[in-house]
């Protein structure tokens, strides 16, 4: 009896020294590796679950998995989550949620990098339409006579948008936040 009665007070004693702490479950470490987050913690105390979120910019977040806490736990814990390869270049942090429902937000951030390509503007003469293409954002677009008059004066144009234009020679400038080009076309 005495024996059991030792072992409660060491588990009250450790629950109350866990919990007198700021942060009572430590994550120790938060990954990326390829398309697996990936952490570790050596000690969870009231712990409900993670909620692991994402960003483009590191203002708006917005959940992208949940994964179950132990509750309470003094050993090393592994946790990874799968996620698809964004498009774009992907913050991520984990949240975690005691049972009271607190939500403590870790500082780490890791980073999903993509790689950018040089950026460019162009375009493409489909029968009487231009359509243009870029990666550089909006596309501002000016058409020309042949006799230097301004035709069309567009902006905020989007890669693969089309403009129609009439039969004849015309002067085109595309410009983006990085590039510009400017080219005689025939319209046939």
């Amino acid at each position: 009896m005495k024996k059991l009665y030792i072992n409660f007070v060491f588990l009250l004693l450790s629950i109350s020294v866990f919990a007198s702490e700021e942060h009572p479950t430590k994550i120790n470490s938060f990954n990326l590796e390829d398309t697996i987050l990936t952490w570790e913690t050596s000690l969870e105390v009231d712990n409900n679950k993670f909620v692991v979120e994402a960003s483009t910019d590191k203002i708006n977040w917005s959940t992208i998995g949940e994964i179950k806490g132990q509750f309470y736990s003094s050993i090393h814990r592994e946790y990874n989550l799968p996620i698809t390869a964004p498009n774009t270049t992907t913050y991520y942090r984990i949240k975690q949620i005691d049972l009271d429902g607190d939500v403590i937000v870790y500082n780490k951030i890791t980073t999903y990098s993509v790689a950018k390509e040089e950026p460019f503007v162009d375009y493409e003469i489909i029968d009487q339409k231009i359509s243009i293409h870029t990666n550089d954002g909006n596309v501002s677009i000016m058409v020309l006579k042949a006799d230097g008059t301004p035709e069309i004066k567009l902006s905020n144009l989007k890669d693969h948008s089309e403009i129609n234009l009439l039969t004849g020679i015309h002067f085109i400038k595309l410009k983006s936040e990085h590039e510009q080009l400017f080219e005689q076309i025939i319209i046939k």
